[in-house]
């Protein structure tokens, strides 16, 4: 066993040669399979066999040298994978190790952790496989580790970090040692970036049970601001890929958020842990491209702008309706009972096919869906005319040689026979489809009518959704009513390619949303990431962790991440304040790492533009500073304010993506991201007569890592007196 350092760094050099090698042989390797393409296409064009295709023996050769260039390509993409991995590998190659005995055997074993294994893992072992988890989980004694439920008793002996940074050995130490906390306070306060970070080599003990829950089962990953929930999500479907290799691969998973902001900022984790990007989805996005083309749709920060302007609005009121799982319930239970009216088919006098004798084949039948159902319909129409048809044909094609006015000859007769056949089944079903007006604008207006009597509302619910039709745009939350129809009615196609779905901040997606996407993903395992504190508003989004089960099932795992780790404890101390004033549970569910940086500052002055444009001129050591404000409006207006003296972005739409140092950006759309240093501007004063002021407040405050400054024009407010224990008031000239 490598104990003392001087080991250690025979091991590493070890470790460096062996990567150093492995990448000479890969370049070499890669420069003659570059040269084994050029040569492969080169014989295809200069030898003139794209332009000289005689006959089918050419064909043949033609094909098997397009194969012949796609494995050699294929060969090539595997190696520059390879080489990828090596280079990172090659700034660190691991991070961890742990010694242990295995009790069964009475073997003692060191294992060695990196981003990924190195060797088949003689050498380094992925942090993804079984035995890992040991070293995440397990303190110095005894414990064990499961593969394939099968347990594994053991005696930790040892459990060692170490930090290499751009292949340099820098230092090791042991995690029972004190050091533990301070390096941990030391990963912590590193400053951030525009990409979350890779977290391997920090995995807590809760997180990493978040990880390694079983790809099997939809998991809901729930905690406050800073426990990790996005970068234990991503890392969790590393996990996945690993454990299901030939199963599941990166373009069978799609990561679902409300705007491309939270997508760029995450787009490297993945990559840095060695799997292809998976597929990113903005629900809006997805959403319209379901819908009719011609179809115009409210966006979804459009619709939460009017419900903050308009919060006791009457549209306020009919959205939770329309969101609500009553609703939800009342549309599946509509289509599944649909009583359609079914047309009695006859030809002359004879009764083809009854509404009776249709609706007992139908009751000896399951049908998976609404569309189906249809279907079936239309198939026992069409079989029974073909039967009668069939039967009957000698006296049809009599009828018809006396219905017509002049001779006809046999084939004439056999094409008019078949023409008859045709247009009575199509008849038959295109009468059947105008009887039960199968239209989805209809179906829904019709639904929403049925609802609001039976529930007896005072004002109609499919009113906004006529005005709607009407001028060509649907209301967002109309929109999901709508695409709810269409899939109940089957006519849209399931992605059932999906195997696993992440949805970040899912408390700011409803019930209805949720139905529509576990819909939509029909054979996905799904991981939801959620803090119900963080919610938009209350009025569009999911207010209790219970409420999920609804969609995803009572099965569904619950794992809570207690811990918050992002900000500093003072900061941290303020946000835990205001939350507390919204629920007094959170105290003892929660804490916080103790990590001692700088007191929030707060500034109150008449000019923020001066204020503003001071502080941002002192924090250059920050790599990412966020400027937080209420709306896209201030957003803008400051931008102009400020911008002609210092480089800022301005981020007011979902579709932004995150590339400067200093950013202003609305409280709502920096959700999921983290700063360097936060400016909340007038954050109590504009939250003070808000309904979900405390949790607005909470989410500002949570953007900060090391340093937060609230800068106000008034006092605060006597509601928020008690907040001012946590900071410290300051005077900027």
């Amino acid at each position: 066993m490598n104990n003392s350092l001087e080991q250690e760094l025979e091991y590493f050099n070890k470790i460096m040669e062996f990567i150093h090698q492995q990448l000479q042989i890969l370049y070499r390797k890669q420069t003659e399979i570059r040269n084994e393409v050029k040569k492969e296409r080169e014989y295809m064009w200069d030898g003139g066999k794209r332009h000289s295709i005689k006959d089918f023996d050419d064909i043949i050769e033609l094909g098997l040298h397009d194969q012949n260039v796609t494995l050699i390509e294929n060969k090539y993409l595997q190696n520059e994978s390879e080489i990828n991995k090596l280079e990172i590998q090659k700034k660190s190659p691991y991070f961890g190790r742990f010694d242990f005995l295995d009790k069964y055997t009475s073997e003692y074993n060191t294992i060695y952790l990196g981003a990924y294994s190195l060797m088949d893992s003689e050498l380094i072992v992925d942090w993804r496989a079984p035995i890992c988890s040991a070293y995440y989980d397990l303190d110095l004694g005894d414990g064990y580790y499961e593969v394939n439920s099968e347990r594994t008793e053991i005696n930790v002996t040892l459990k060692r970090q170490y930090k290499i940074i751009d292949g340099k050995f820098v230092y090791m130490y042991d995690t029972d040692s004190l050091m533990y906390d301070n390096i941990l306070g030391e990963v912590l306060s590193k400053k951030t970036n525009n990409k979350l970070r890779v977290i391997v080599n920090s995995i807590q003990k809760e997180q990493n049970k978040a990880i390694r829950s079983s790809s099997k089962h939809n998991v809901l990953i729930y905690g406050l601001a800073g426990s990790g929930k996005t970068s234990v999500g991503l890392h969790r479907l590393a996990y996945v890929l690993y454990c299901n290799r030939g199963k599941i691969k990166s373009e069978d998973i799609v990561i679902l958020s409300n705007n491309t902001i939270f997508n760029s900022y995450i787009s490297n984790i993945l990559p840095e842990l060695g799997e292809n990007p998976a597929t990113y989805m903005i629900f809006y996005d997805l959403l319209i491209s379901l819908l009719p083309k011609n179809m115009g749709v409210e966006s979804y920060y459009d619709q939460l702008k009017a419900i903050e302007s308009t919060p006791l609005s009457e549209r306020v009121k009919l959205i939770k309706i329309k969101y609500s799982y009553d609703l939800i319930q009342f549309f599946i239970k509509y289509f599944s009972s649909f009583s359609f009216i079914i047309p009695e088919v006859k030809y002359k006098e004879d009764v083809i096919v009854s509404p009776k004798d249709i609706e007992n084949k139908l009751q000896k039948m399951y049908f998976s869906n609404f569309r189906a159902k249809i279907e079936i319909i239309h198939e026992i129409i069409k079989v029974n005319v073909e039967e009668y048809f069939f039967n009957n044909k000698d006296k049809i094609m009599e009828d018809i040689v006396n219905d017509s006015l002049e001779y006809i000859s046999i084939d004439e007769i056999e094409f008019l026979y078949k023409k008859a056949k045709f247009e009575y089944a199509q008849g038959a079903i295109e009468r059947f489809g105008f009887l039960n007006k199968i239209n989805q604008a209809e179906q829904l207006t019709e639904i929403l009518k049925l609802y609001s009597k039976e529930r007896n509302y005072n004002y109609d619910l499919q009113m906004s959704v006529e005005k709607g039709f009407a001028r060509g745009k649907l209301l967002y939350e109309d929109s999901l009513l709508y695409l709810l129809v269409c899939i109940l009615m089957g006519e849209i196609k399931p992605f059932a390619n999906v195997l696993h779905v992440l949805i970040d901040e899912s408390q700011d997606f409803n019930l209805l949303q949720m139905y529509i996407i576990k819909s939509l993903f029909p054979k996905s395992i799904f991981t939801l990431l959620a803090d119900v504190y963080q919610a938009a508003n209350n009025t569009t989004t999911i207010q209790s962790y219970e409420d999920f089960k609804l969609i995803f099932g009572k099965d569904m795992k619950e794992i809570l991440l207690p811990n918050c780790y992002r900000s500093s404890s003072d900061i941290n101390a303020l946000a835990f304040n205001v939350l507390k004033k919204y629920d007094d549970g959170v105290d003892g569910k929660y804490s916080y790492f103790n990590r001692e940086f700088k007191k929030p500052k707060l500034i109150i002055t008449e000019n923020i533009i001066k204020v503003t444009t001071k502080i941002l001129k002192e924090l250059n050591e920050y790599n990412l500073v966020g400027i937080v404000v209420s709306d896209e409006k201030e957003a803008a207006k400051l931008k102009k304010s400020i911008g002609n003296t210092i480089d800022i972005q301005l981020l007011t739409k979902p579709s932004d993506e995150l590339k400067s140092k200093i950013v202003i950006i609305p409280l709502l759309l920096s959700k999921g991201l983290e700063f360097d240093a936060v400016l909340l501007i007038n954050s109590f004063k504009n939250n003070e007569n808000r309904s979900n002021a405390y949790q607005r407040l909470y989410l500002g405050f949570t953007r900060a890592l090391h340093e937060l400054f609230i800068i106000e024009e008034q006092q605060i407010s006597s509601d928020f007196e008690d907040c001012m224990q946590y900071v410290d008031k300051v005077e900027i000239e």
